[in-house]
Formats: structure tokens, sequence, C-alpha cells
């Protein structure tokens, strides 16, 4: 499955609901593929424990791209509250965000023994250094429309140069809108996502100024930016916001393993049989296992003498000390996918500390990773 990466400044943004499209796009991208693999799940439920195994693998490639979204949205609530980030961290992220934008470089400046020109500007692109250059001096940083607006404003004269186009008045006043239509936005997709701005040091523009312009002098790239040429003062700001669907990814992801885990299993170890007698009687090949492969089948009072078997086939049964098939969700046997200990840890046991034998078994995760490292100092 592949999944959009970071957004980039698109026209679409200068439509009312530009972002919401996008956003909406990219998460219906995401269910789509997590759609198709779920019918892929049923088409093959034939008692396919490979199936499993498939979805599985998909599934930890869908939270790596989660991990993505992530980091996407990591960047948001960072230019959100900038103001709690010191000078390092500001130029570290814009040169970030210009990289997933245009591809520009980029770098902070100020006032200090800055072109007078210069001073004027809230932020440049040097065309001839493919480079954006952001006046922390006359950008209020702590004020994330205006921040955003900038960046994104300066990438998109990146962009524009770099598809050949000349910067002429026009074009200037198109960027200036496009600027002014992403301050909106951005500020529009904040309130509708609960994202907050500002910082948890609610610092002042004059107080981050005052910190970061004496104790960071060597971020501040000034002799740079007054060599910058053919430049004129930029009034705008723009805007493109990731919202925060992770975790609906997740949820979407994790309905789709429990579904694996508790339905698909219960299907492939039907067959068991319902006493130890019978088992025996009929000869079927279930072999019993040792105390460190039984632990997780012999929890509370009186299930001490669990006896637990497994079939090469993959399926499993316990027996109490009477010798009848344990059913309850807390011991009861369940199918296993693996075919090897990787294999067992990744799809069988993992699947297992995560979410349990079902929906009821009453063991909390902190529970049974006790049991799994009561296991491995048993086979130690």
């Amino acid at each position: 499955m592949q999944y959009p990466t970071f957004l980039t400044a698109t026209d679409e943004l200068g439509l009312d609901d530009g972002v919401n499209a996008v956003s909406v796009a990219t998460v219906d991208s995401i269910k789509n593929s997590l759609s198709e693999d779920k019918d892929k799940q049923e088409d093959k439920s034939n008692k396919d424990e490979f199936t499993i195994v498939s979805v599985y693998n998909e599934n930890r490639q869908a939270r790596g791209d989660v991990g993505k979204v992530r980091e996407d949205d990591s960047k948001t609530n960072k230019l959100n509250n900038a103001g709690d980030l010191d000078a390092k961290e500001n130029d570290k992220l814009v040169k970030e965000v210009s990289k997933e934008l245009s591809g520009a470089k980029a770098a902070l400046y100020n006032d200090e023994d800055t072109d007078a020109k210069k001073q004027n500007y809230k932020g440049m692109y040097d065309g001839e250094e493919n480079k954006v250059y952001v006046n922390t001096d006359k950008t209020d940083i702590t004020d994330a429309g205006e921040y955003v607006n900038l960046v994104y404003h300066e990438n998109r004269h990146a962009q524009k140069t770099q598809e050949g186009i000349e910067n002429t008045a026009d074009q200037e006043e198109l960027v200036t809108h496009y600027g002014d239509r992403a301050e909106k936005l951005w500020e529009d997709a904040n309130r509708r996502e609960g994202k907050t701005t500002g910082g948890t040091t609610q610092k002042t523009i004059s107080e981050w100024r005052q910190e970061n312009n004496a104790n960071y002098p060597s971020v501040f790239k000034n002799s740079e930016a007054s060599q910058v040429e053919n430049e004129q003062p930029l009034p705008a700001i723009y805007h493109l916001i990731i919202p925060d669907k992770a975790k609906d990814i997740e949820d979407e992801l994790e309905k789709m393993e429990k579904s694996l885990h508790y339905t698909e299993r219960e299907k492939l170890n039907a067959n068991t049989p319902s006493t130890k007698e019978e088992m025996e009687k009929n000869n079927e090949g279930f072999v019993l296992q040792s105390e460190a492969r039984s632990i997780y089948h012999k929890q509370g009072q009186g299930n001490q003498y669990n006896l637990k078997y497994q079939h090469p086939d993959g399926r499993e049964v316990v027996f109490d000390k009477n010798g009848k098939k344990v059913i309850n969700p807390l011991n009861k046997g369940t199918y296993n996918v693996g075919r090897n200990d990787i294999e067992h840890i990744l799809f069988d046991a993992w699947p297992y500390i995560k979410y349990g034998n079902a929906p009821d078994d009453p063991s909390t995760v902190a529970d049974r990773v006790k049991l799994t490292v009561k296991g491995i100092l048993y086979k130690k």
C-alpha cells in the first residue's frame, strides 16, 4: 500500500475548500487501500492462514505510513507553536518544510548588520541560490498564520522560478494572493482540527527575539541575505495544514487485525477434539507442548494442570485436569499461523499480547507481557 507523503502547495489551495479537499482525499486513499486489503482477506478466508500473515505484513507497512503522517503532523504542530522552538530548531524546521514544498534551501536572518533594504522584508527568495530566507525580526513566528504564510509564500516563488516564470509585478500579486488564501485556510483547518497555536510558553515575539538573537548569532545568515538581488518586500503569509488523521487510520488497522486475530483464528482452530481421550483414541497427530510453550494456557487458580497440545497444521487444543477441552477465553487453544519461531512471535505471540485470545479475554496487556517474560525465563 502506498500512501501520500507530506502534501505540497498546489493550486487546489486557491479554492475555498482546497485544504479540506486535499485532506479528505489523503485519508480516503488510505481507507480505500485498507478496504481493498480487507476485501482480499475476505475473498481468501477459506481457511488460508497465510491471509493472516499477508495482512499483518501489510498492516505493519501501513503503520509505517501512519508514522509518516504523524511526522508531517509534527511539522504542522511545530509551525503552530514555533515560539517554543529556539532559533536552531526553527532554522531546521524551515529547511525541512522548504525541502518538502519546493526543494529549495532555507535559512533565517535578522536585522542585525543586514543590508538596510533587506531589513524591510519579512522574507526573500534567492533564485540564483534557490534559497528561501525568513527575517525573524520582521516576521512574527509566534503568529502561526503569519509564519506559515511567509514560508509557503516564499516557496511559491521558488516553484515559479524553477518553472522559468519571471517574478513580475503580476506574479507577485498572484503569489501574495496565494499566501493570503493560505493564511485563511490554515486558520480554518486549525479550528476544524482543534489545534492550538502560540506554544505552551506563550512567549512574546519580543521575548523570543531578545533571547535568540543574543544566544544564536551564528544561526542567522545576515551577510548571505544582504547579497540577495532583485527582491521586493513581501507582505503576505501562507498555509496548508495536515490534519492528524493518524488515529483514524490506526483504528482501522486495529479493527482489521482484531477481526483476523479473533474470528479467523477461531475458524481455523474449529476442528479440535473435545476430550483428551478422544484425541488419544483417534491418534490425530497432536503433540504435547513444554511448560514454557504452555504458559499462556495455565492462568488462574486451578489451571496449573492444563495441558496444551499442538498439531503440525497449526491447530491447538488445551485440556484441563479432567481431560476436557478448555474453551474459556483466558486459557483456550488458538490457531498458530507461524511456522517457525520468528513467524510465531510476529503473527501469534505479538497479536496475543496486544489483543488477548478473544474480545472477552479478562487478562490485561501487562498480564500477558509478564507471562511472556516468564516463558522466556523458562526456556533459559
